[in-house]
């Protein structure tokens, strides 16, 4: 280590040497030279003229510069007399131009060539400094390198005991890595000067250089790591991007569908707002329907309760009637055996005779009587429910059939009058089926719009009876709307 600084500092101290010698001979070459006096005015060029002289001395890289810059110097500071001296006149009455304007031009032109010699001269000087300091700096580095190589090989062999003595003995831990650090940036600094320049520097890179190995072993996984962490950061980049994609498909998916269930709404509440209507309308036929139906019920027990109160005044009628009859029919049957007693009996009629008389004459006003109130129990309130009916409306039971004491009826005459009931009621059912225009209206509609609605015409009618119109009013509104929605349901 101590050989390594010496040498460093005797390269140091060479290269200052050199450079203050090289100081002092340009410095002797500048005073030593001497400004030539100017030529003749019909020079054909001072470029020309210098040139060739110059070329063939030894130091013409500084004599060459010196001679023009003393011609130009005695060209513009000369003597005066040819600048005071008139412009000739040629034979032809011509006036010729003045030689200092031809001198103008000329030191113009010198001027230019000057600057570009300067220019070429400083540049030569340049790489000519480069060149031979450079060949100083690459074997005094060749030097440096050896030495490290030695004390390199020289380390290997001693053991870390040793060498941790030696480093204790010779200087603390931070003088040796401020040195280690120059001494890499000097290397550093040698190698860099070495590539710009365009030399090889494969043969001038030691292989048992453990700090340069550290080096690069650290730049390489440094590398390794900042290319991976590029890497995943690309691939973070091409997932997120997926994702945004994907996003924005669902996107799409999703503003389509919710259009697609706003318009499914819009038309489910248009179905309903027409269910809705058309339930107000029903709701509002059967109200009045349940009204009317109310007052025929009223009507109809006021008139069963007035029938029944007559019913029985006429039974008490009756049964006073029977009463005085079968009076009568004693009395007479006491006149008469008093009568048989003290005269003979004449041709008179039979007690059963008499007794059909009197009971002929009683059905007959009790006939008229019936008529009678019957005429006069007539309701202006058309209905057309029954007893049964109203009975099971108001929860009851069926009330039976009021039984007038009458005559007999034989079984037969029984049985021909159910069998022509039951004829009568056949023959209306048959033909209320076969001649009900709501109906057929109603199976035509159902054939059009919905056949699986035929089971169903017989109930309806039944429910929607008195109401038919506005049954068919509330179908065609409902299957309209139906049509509406599935022809929007077909569009999106």
């Amino acid at each position: 280590m101590e050989s390594a600084t010496a040498a460093a500092d005797a390269l140091d101290e060479a290269l200052t040497a050199r450079r203050k010698e090289r100081d002092e001979a340009l410095a002797a070459a500048l005073s030593t030279a001497l400004i030539v006096s100017p030529a003749a005015q019909d020079a054909p060029s001072l470029y020309k003229s210098f040139l060739p002289e110059t070329l063939m001395q030894q130091s013409w890289i500084v004599s060459t510069s010196m001679n023009v810059a003393g011609k130009l110097a005695s060209r513009l500071f000369g003597s005066q007399s040819d600048l005071d001296a008139p412009n000739t006149v040629t034979h032809d009455g011509e006036e010729e131009p003045h030689p200092s304007e031809r001198d103008s031009a000329q030191a113009k032109s010198l001027l230019e060539e000057l600057n570009g010699l300067n220019m070429q001269l400083l540049e030569r000087l340049r790489m000519q400094r480069e060149r031979e300091a450079w060949r100083e700096i690459q074997s005094e580095r060749d030097a440096l390198l050896e030495e490290k190589h030695r004390w390199a090989m020289a380390d290997d062999f001693n053991n870390e005991e040793a060498e941790d003595q030696y480093v204790r003995s010779d200087m603390d831990t931070d003088s040796r890595n401020r040195l280690e650090n120059e001494l890499g940036q000097a290397e550093a600094l040698v190698l860099r000067l070495r590539a710009e320049l365009g030399y090889s520097l494969a043969n001038h890179l030691t292989g048992t250089s453990a700090r340069l190995e550290k080096v690069v072993r650290e730049m390489a996984g440094e590398k390794k790591k900042y290319e991976d962490h590029m890497k995943e950061h690309e691939h973070e980049i091409m997932q997120l991007k997926q994702q945004l994609i994907k996003f924005r498909c669902q996107k799409k998916v999703l503003v389509t569908e919710i259009r697609n269930m706003k318009t499914q709404t819009e038309g489910q509440v248009s179905v309903a707002m027409a269910e809705a209507s058309e339930a107000r309308m029903v709701n509002k036929r059967l109200k009045k329907q349940n009204e009317l139906l109310l007052t025929q019920i009223r009507t109809l027990v006021d008139d069963s309760r007035e029938t029944e109160r007559k019913y029985h005044e006429q039974q008490q009628q009756v049964q006073r009637q029977q009463e005085e009859l079968q009076m009568q029919i004693q009395a007479r049957v006491a006149e008469k055996d008093a009568h048989s007693l003290s005269t003979p009996p004449p041709v008179t009629l039979n007690d059963g005779e008499i007794f059909r008389e009197v009971l002929h004459a009683a059905h007959e006003d009790e006939s008229g009587q019936e008529q009678h109130y019957d005429k006069e129990d007539e309701s202006t309130v058309p209905y057309t429910l029954s007893a049964a009916d109203i009975a099971l409306l108001n929860g009851r039971m069926i009330p039976p059939a009021p039984r007038m004491q009458s005559q007999p009826v034989p079984q037969e005459e029984r049985e021909h009058e159910q069998e022509d009931n039951c004829s009568s009621v056949s023959k209306e059912s048959r033909h209320q089926l076969a001649y009900n225009p709501y109906r057929t209206r109603l199976v035509a509609f159902f054939e059009e719009k919905d056949p699986s609605m035929l089971a169903e015409v017989e109930d309806m009618l039944k429910s929607y009876r008195g109401v038919e119109n506005s049954l068919f009013e509330s179908l065609e509104l409902k299957y309209s709307f139906m049509e509406i929605n599935q022809r929007i349901a077909q569009q999106f």
